[in-house]
């Protein structure tokens, strides 16, 4: 009971790891980590209340002051008892912008205006200058309808929108762009030309209207055309009035359109005693003691006038009757016909006149007809209209290129009356056209100068070709006996006229191939290529031997087949293109 002895243990608490808050507060509201919380436009700093579960932890603040607009970090670290253990805790402090939407400058073209304000502008101005600056450098603003004005009240208005991003606010200004009193014209055409006020414009006759062209140089003028239409012969009054785009300035500018008299003069038909007449006729009275002949006259324009003298007091005999036509400007022209009471008929027209086959239409004033390259000789037929007239042809043979006047003459029955048709006949020129629509070499197309390679070994190439010109006649010039390597061939086209022209082909033949190679050579299945013998089943009397020439041109001979007990030549023998050969031999031992 006396004696004793202490035993002493040493106890280790570690520190504890717990970085845990039991109060994390900003501005006394609770917050956790990865919160947001917003606060007033203008906050520096906001009030943290930390307080850690361990009493032993420690925390560190930063981000509390300071504070900027927009996102802010604020950042608590709290670092556990054991001193090694870390968390932070995140909280973003958004600080609200600002809602001032004022502007410190706003000026167009340089001048300060204001909301409500407005700003009168120069015809034909199309943009402004607009400065703005807003009070808040936060602010934004938009700026729409200084661009692409029109003549008028345009609208411009600069839309303030707030550092806040919500409160916005519009400032409107009229941009009063003065009509324009621009009477100008861009353009001013009559019939497709150019013209200017005072321009003074002829016109053929019976001109009816006049195509008149007046655009304004500002779009926004109006423009009116008026005495372009229904003209008269003589002096018309076409105007174009201009009004400015402000509506009071007006311009007014003058054409002077003289449509011109017609100087028709011509009679479209002539009746002298109800008998066709033209200019020299003779015609023969239907009543031989008649002292007056009714004569009608049809001018080709209405509005000529006609006078006839000699239709009365007529005699026995010839009798002139002389019609004087006169065209609206004064122009006259005589037509005299002979009207005979008495004696044989004067008459020498025509009543039908072929020449090449083709009907002259004897009322047309010339008489023409074309006949094809190389004729010499031209047909006519004519019939008069008097059965006892005579009729006589000359100029129809021996025909040239280029225009032949070929006459047909009539005689009246009475024997003095002639009446001359004369006819131009054009001869065609022989076509001089070399040219060719296509070659084709072998079939395939080809072109004038190119080159094409043939098959090898070709000695001859079909070459065709085609002349724009039927007529014209082809040659075709050394495609037959060809030769290794380039050969010059010619179409030679020759016009029907006789000039010539040559067309180059260059045609390439190949040299055939010398290529006695084999590219496979088996015997009962057994690859034999470059090999010299070959050991099969004894008693084996034909083998199953397969050859190939490496070159496609190249053919292939096999012998051997057949063999008997101990050693056996099998031969094959390549005869190359070019006729060159090679014997492959193998000896098999069965």
């Amino acid at each position: 009971g006396e004696t004793t002895q202490d035993y002493n243990v040493t106890l280790t608490v570690p520190a504890g790891n717990d970085t845990s808050l039991a109060t994390f507060q900003v501005n006394g509201a609770d917050v956790a980590d990865g919160d947001r919380v917003e606060v007033d436009y203008g906050t520096e700093s906001v009030d943290v209340s930390v307080e850690t579960t361990d009493p032993e932890a420690t925390y560190e603040i930063t981000g509390d002051s300071g504070l900027q607009q927009g996102d802010n970090a604020l950042v608590v670290t709290v670092t556990a008892a054991d001193g090694e253990t870390t968390q932070d805790y995140n909280v973003t402090v958004f600080v609200r912008g600002s809602n001032d939407t004022s502007l410190v400058t706003f000026t167009v073209n340089g001048a300060d205006v204001a909301d409500g304000d407005t700003v009168d502008l120069d015809p034909l101005t199309t943009s402004v200058d607009v400065v703005v600056e807003t009070t808040e450098a936060g602010a934004t603003f938009e700026i729409v309808g200084g661009t692409d004005l029109q003549p008028g009240a345009n609208s411009l208005v600069v839309t303030v929108t707030a550092a806040d991003g919500e409160t916005t606010q519009d400032y409107t200004v009229t941009l009063n762009v003065a009509l324009n009193t621009d009477t100008s014209l861009a353009t001013f055409k009559a019939n497709g030309n150019d013209v200017q006020d005072g321009d003074s414009i002829t016109l053929p006759p019976y001109t009816a209207s006049i195509d008149i062209v007046a655009t304004p140089t500002d779009s926004n003028a109006n423009a009116e055309i008026a005495g372009n239409d229904s003209l008269v012969a003589g002096d018309n009054t076409v105007t174009v009035t201009v009004t400015a785009a402000d509506g009071t300035t007006v311009q007014v500018y003058t054409l002077t359109v003289t449509v011109e008299l017609s100087g028709e003069n011509r009679a479209s038909e002539i009746l002298v005693d109800g008998k066709v007449a033209v200019d020299n006729d003779v015609i023969l009275a239907s009543d031989p003691t008649a002292t007056e002949v009714e004569v009608d006259v049809t001018t080709v324009d209405e509005n000529a006038t006609f006078e006839v003298t000699g239709n009365t007091d007529l005699i026995a005999g010839d009798n002139l009757i002389s019609i004087v036509v006169t065209a609206p400007n004064g122009d006259q022209r005589s037509y005299s016909i002979t009207f005979r009471t008495k004696g044989l008929s004067g008459n020498a027209k025509l009543k039908t006149l072929l020449v090449g086959g083709s009907n002259i239409d004897l009322a047309a004033d010339n008489y023409s007809v074309s006949l094809p390259a190389g004729s010499k000789y031209v047909s006519v037929i004519a019939t008069a209209e008097e059965s006892a007239a005579a009729i006589s042809v000359a100029g129809n043979k021996a025909l040239t290129v280029g225009s032949n006047s070929v006459t047909v003459q009539v005689t009246a029955p009475d024997g003095k009356t002639v009446k001359q048709y004369v006819v131009t006949v054009v001869v065609a020129a022989l076509s001089t056209n070399t040219n060719l629509s296509s070659i084709s070499v072998n079939g395939s197309s080809a072109t004038a100068g190119s080159t094409i390679t043939l098959v090898a070994g070709s000695r001859y190439a079909e070459v065709i070709a085609v002349a724009e010109d039927s007529s014209a006649n082809i040659q075709y010039l050394n495609n037959k006996n060809l030769v290794n390597g380039s050969n010059s061939v010619t179409v030679r086209v020759t016009s029907a006229a006789g000039t010539t022209r040559d067309y180059d082909l260059t045609l390439v033949v190949p040299s055939l191939s010398n290529d006695t190679s084999l590219k496979s050579f088996t015997i009962e299945g057994f690859n034999v290529l470059g090999k010299g013998k070959l050991s099969v089943i004894p008693g084996t009397t034909k083998l199953h031997v397969s050859a190939q020439a490496t070159n496609s041109g190249a053919s292939v001979s096999i012998s051997g087949r057949d063999i008997h007990s101990g050693v056996n030549d099998v031969a094959v023998t390549v005869t190359a293109a070019d006729g060159t050969s090679q014997t492959y031999i193998v000896k098999v031992k069965a």
